[in-house]
């Protein structure tokens, strides 16, 4: 117990570890270069980002939000955090699709080439 306690917290600031300190929502904001917002919309000079976590999944946010949500649960033992993140999904998934018609609407055939070559959430999956 007292390892959690004092131990991790040095490691993290003293130590690289194999996990990305920023996590996985902070990087998918990081390759945005500040186009990245709560509201659906694309910004004048918006260009289409395919690079950093953009390369392996084309929401890489929502999905560093999922993992949170879950691992949260998780970590505290709790069926209702559980329930809130199982609950969470299909209203993620609905924005996805109403982000995805924006997207296709502002960049055409270069999004639709991206949606080929990448999945929505989880990497060669979906």
């Amino acid at each position: 117990m007292l390892a959690l306690i004092f131990v991790a917290p040095w490691e993290y600031a003293n130590l690289a570890g194999p996990i990305p300190r920023d996590g996985l929502q902070a990087a998918a904001m990081w390759a945005l270069h500040g186009l990245y917002t709560s509201r659906l919309g694309v910004q004048p000079g918006h260009l289409l980002v395919t690079s950093g976590p953009y390369r392996l999944v084309r929401h890489p946010g929502y999905l560093g939000a999922i993992l949170c949500l879950t691992g949260m649960g998780l970590a505290l033992s709790s069926l209702i955090a559980m329930a809130l993140s199982v609950l969470f999904v299909p209203v993620l998934l609905w924005r996805i699709g109403r982000e995805e018609e924006m997207l296709l609407t502002e960049f055409g055939e270069e999004y639709q080439t991206y949606m080929r070559k990448t999945k929505r959430l989880i990497p060669l999956a979906y």
